[in-house]
């Protein structure tokens, strides 16, 4: 405790000693705008012969304090713009102005138009180089001239960042291969995922790659970074209007209506900007399926290649629909020396599923479908200040975050033809193909039987109040070392929980349910049949015709369920219906507490040197009640089905992340940072769980409420040239340490006694829990970045713009799993099947060898076009299987997608636009890893469009 007041009182004798010296100096400031007039944000100002200098800010506003009494001469500069400089002259204790316009760089002599892409690029190249930290940035310009689907594809064009898909468009994301990711807005932490999130609502997008101690330490990808900016004086509105085709579904149910409002009040001091959207989208898809197995023990264990076998085939035919809302808010009210302001974002998304799965085995064919409809929603809001106060810059947050997803509806309905595939009697072996396994199929309706039939519903959510202080001071040592100190807190109080209910029942007349006999009682007339084996049969439920079109394999999607008249008669005989104990077994209550402070230190010697060294301190404590669940062996009313109760525990994870970041600039052109930052990934909410699941065969499934976080070491160097003609090159590799990586463990018990204290029964049954892995592992890599527009060059040539980048991974981890093998004896029967604990060397799941994007942009008047290439190599997505034969990975994939807008002369501020997507009409595969001809899944979502008006005035 006295070391702690110790170093307080330092610091606070430091903080008040620069405070009273910067009284002795005084302060330069103005506005840098490009030649439209528009703010140029994050402009280098540097006051020339000293290290004094600083970044400009959204607005254009640069500010320069502790200056020396005198005349000093200013330089600016920003890449892609002529380099300009000014004099001025600083009095003691005042505050001189002086304001910047910036010229393009273009040919001596011709006439430039500043196009809305080469501005946004330009913007986004200059923030990178004005980064304290190495990130990657999407300007505003860019993804509001030309559009992507929602945030996660506009992330995707940045470098190392690979996307998870559902239904062509992107959901989420993973940086340099690995995830946890965490989202900002303004600062405010984010909860959920990018599906949700449209571009419309979004400004700028910044992607940080190397850590500082100011930051949330819960991180390893990247920490995304959604900028609001503040409202321009004058009444401004931008209005979308756009109208799709999904070439999939042959549909034009997909919409977009966007609007942007913004002005500013009582002499421009209160700013308000408002942002509206509305979009629709069909994201309907074909899913193949197909499951292969070895069928014999290895010789020498889990490194043999061996032979597979299909063994079962699914057809998954998707009727999706999305409607997305949102809103985003922020008022800002300007101060003397700083300003307030309050924010808010909102985003809801509706979906309704249609899911109608033909599932093939040697023997049977079921055929399953399931209807629900979903709501995701995200609210956000809080309020802030920044502020100056002798020289000290504060600033200050409060939020709150609420986001809710349910179903309100889910209802599913199993059916299946006990011999509805011969399969298994003509024979199958490695060599049968998916088709030929389909073909054995025989559906009729006849034989096709009614099993099981359920209502679920689901609820999650997740609060979260928090609050932040940062206070950064400036200090001066001589004419050539300056800098600043920055320290502060952040508290985050979380609650998150999951609700699942269910009640449901059997058609089948052995089950002891009786809903078939109750459904045939009392709705005689229905056209009820029984199948040849006397169950009770599918057709009056059956929608004709039976058969729909599938996309792949020429194959076709039989008996689709008529959900109106099922749930006509789950109505009818609702008291046949039982809640189901095994829907509730997941639900759980948690709360989370998060305690933060760090201090961190900006140090510049001259204009040569930079050196950011900070440590962060964090404090997480969490308690959760969850359930335990014992399944019986009984059916019909609750309480027959087994045993359910609450467990409750909770831990506490403390730890000190230091932060080291170093920037080298040897020339005006070129600079060189390096970072080495700890961070950590904590586990997931069910796997921290106290949560226990024992099956009727004894396979017992539980949580682990003492997992360790994993901890992450993270080293990167990025070396960065930039040029009025270059644009911006870099080139960096790095490095990721990974321990106590946290991974589901799946084992067969042996020495039930005496490794589990287990009663002797559960001996070969199966146990599945999360463990720390005890081996670590690594993720590396070299990324590529170019940035660049050329209008330097002679007409049509100056309206081109490029952007090209190459990420390469590697990546290695011990996957611990558990084995067979055979062992020969000398009696009979001569070889047994011995199973064993083991561990194979494999790729961090998840992690591509490679990601590339190529996007080739031109704008002359009153057109802009853009196409990108975006390429993502195979991904590892299934690695701690027993048998390496069985490995799975994502197949590689290659997407064009191409976006075209034109403006109209005679109409200010009206421009018409087309998006085309996935113009290769490629699908999402999934392959076995060592027999890369067997696929393991297919999706198909066709090629999609949008067009579209806007009007800006």
């Amino acid at each position: 405790m006295r070391t702690y007041l110790k170093g307080l009182a330092t610091i606070v004798l430091m903080l008040t000693a620069t405070l009273l010296y910067a009284q002795r100096n005084g302060e330069v400031r103005g506005h840098i705008y490009d030649e439209a007039g528009e703010p140029v944000a994050y402009a280098n100002v540097q006051l020339m012969g000293t290290s004094r200098g600083t970044i400009s800010d959204d607005k254009g506003f640069y500010s320069i304090t502790q200056v020396p009494p005198g005349k000093h001469m200013l330089a600016v500069t920003f890449v892609g713009y002529s380099d300009t400089t000014a004099s001025v002259q600083v009095e003691a204790g005042k505050v001189s102005v002086s304001d910047f316009r910036l010229i393009l760089i273009s040919i001596q002599g011709e006439e430039v138009t500043v196009t809305a892409m080469a501005r946004g690029q330009a913007k986004a190249i200059n923030t990178q180089i004005a980064a304290r930290n190495i990130k990657n940035v999407v300007s505003e310009q860019k993804i509001r001239e030309l559009p992507d689907a929602n945030a996660a594809e506009a992330l995707a064009r940045l470098p190392g960042v690979s996307i998870e898909r559902s239904g062509g468009e992107a959901v989420n994301i993973k940086v340099r291969g690995v995830s946890s990711n965490t989202m900002f807005v303004n600062g405010m932490r984010l909860d959920g995922g990018l599906a949700s999130i449209g571009s419309s609502m979004i400004g700028s997008i910044e992607l940080s790659k190397a850590f500082m101690a100011d930051q949330d330490a819960d991180v390893l990808g990247g920490n995304v970074e959604f900028k609001m900016r503040e409202a321009q004086p004058g009444f401004k509105k931008d209005i979308w209007v756009r109208t799709g085709y999904n070439g999939f579904t042959k549909s034009f149910k997909m919409q977009d209506v966007s609007a942007l409002l913004s002005n500013r009040f009582f002499d421009n001091r209160l700013g308000v900007m408002l942002s509206l959207n509305y979009d629709r989208k069909n994201r309907g898809r074909d899913i193949l399926t197909a499951h292969h197995q070895t069928f014999r023990a290895s010789e020498t264990g889990s490194e043999d290649i061996l032979p597979v076998e299909l063994t079962s085939v699914g057809l998954n035919h998707v009727e999706n629909l999305n409607n997305r809302f949102g809103a985003t808010l922020y008022t800002d009210f300007q101060l003397e020396d700083g300003k307030l302001y309050y924010q808010a974002f909102f985003s809801q998304r509706n979906s309704e599923h249609m899911n109608y799965t033909n599932g093939y085995s040697q023997a049977t064919t079921g055929y399953s479908s399931y209807r629900s409809k979903g709501i995701s929603m995200n609210f956000l809001q809080g309020v802030g200040g920044e502020h100056k106060l002798l020289g000290a810059k504060i600033e200050w947050g409060v939020s709150m975050s609420n986001r809710r997803s349910e179903t309100p509806e889910s209802l599913g309905l199993s059916v299946y033809n006990p011999s509805g595939n011969d399969a298994g009697a003509v024979g199958i072996d490695s060599s049968t193909t998916i088709e030929e396994y389909i073909s054995y199929a025989t559906h009729k309706i006849e034989w096709t039987q009614m099993t099981n039939t359920s209502y679920t519903t689901i609820e999650g959510y997740s609060k979260e109040l928090a609050a932040k202080l940062d206070i950064e001071v400036p200090f001066r040592m001589g004419n050539k070392i300056d800098g600043y100190v920055k320290f502060g807190g952040k508290v985050r109080d979380m609650k998150r929980g999951f609700d699942k209910w269910q009640k449901g029942s059997s058609f089948g007349r052995h089950s002891g349910e009786y809903l078939g006999d109750t459904a045939m009682a009392r709705l005689p007339d229905f056209g009820w049949q029984y199948t040849p084996n006397t169950e009770f049969g599918f057709l009056p439920l059956a929608v004709e015709p039976y058969a729909h079109d599938f996309s792949l394999l020429g194959a076709q999607s039989w008996f689709h369920t008529d959900f109106d008249k099922l749930e006509h008669v789950l109505d009818v005989c609702d008291d046949m219906l039982f809640g189901r104990m095994i829907g509730d077994r997941d639900d759980y209550s948690n709360t989370q507490r998060n305690y933060a402070a760090y201090i961190m230190a900006g140090i510049d010697i001259g204009e040569f040197l930079t050196f950011m060294p900070g440590v962060r301190y964090e404090n997480y404590e969490y308690n959760t009640t969850a359930r335990w669940f014992v399944q019986g062996e009984g059916y019909g009313p609750y309480e027959t089905q087994g045993q359910i109760g609450d467990t409750t525990a909770g831990n506490v994870n403390k730890d000190f992340f230091p932060m080291v970041h170093l920037k080298i600039k040897p020339a005006k052109w070129v600079d060189i940072r390096l970072a080495a930052t700890k961070t950590l990934t904590r586990p997931g909410f069910g796997q921290m769980s106290p949560r226990y699941s024992r099956a009727k065969d004894l396979t017992q499934n539980l949580g682990n409420p003492y997992l360790k976080p994993q901890t992450n070491y993270n080293y990167d160097i990025h070396v960065s040239f930039y040029t009025g003609k270059i644009g911006l090159f870099t080139i960096g590799a790095f490095y990721k340490k990974l321990t106590d990586q946290v991974l589901t463990y799946q084992r067969t018990i042996i020495d039930a006694e005496e490794a589990y204290g287990l009663d002797p029964i559960y001996e070969g049954k199966q146990y599945i829990q999360p463990v720390n892995n005890e081996w670590p592992g690594f993720v590396q890599g070299l990324e590529l970045d170019w940035q660049t527009h050329f209008s330097y060059l002679p007409r049509p040539f100056n309206g081109i713009l490029l952007n090209m980048n190459l990420t390469y991974m590697q990546s290695e981890t011990r996957y611990p799993f558990y084995s067979f093998y055979k062992e020969y004896l000398d009696e009979p029967p001569y070889v047994i099947n011995v199973g064993k604990h083991d561990s194979r060397v494999n790729k961090v799941i998840g992690m591509p060898d490679m990601v590339a994007n190529v996007a080739l942009g031109y704008e002359l008047g009153g057109f802009s076009g853009r196409i990108s290439a975006y390429y993502q190599d195979k991904t590892i997505t299934t690695a701690q299987a027993s048998n390496k034969s069985e490995d799975l990975d994502k197949d590689a994939l290659l997407r064009l997608d191409m976006q075209l807008s034109q403006k109209l002369k005679k109409v200010p501020g009206l421009m018409f636009y087309l998006n085309l997507n996935n113009l290769t009409n490629n699908t999402d595969r999934m392959i076995m890893t060592y027999h890369p001809e067997k696929i393991a899944r297919e999706e198909v979502y066709g090629v999609s469009g949008d067009i579209g008006v806007r009007y800006k005035f």
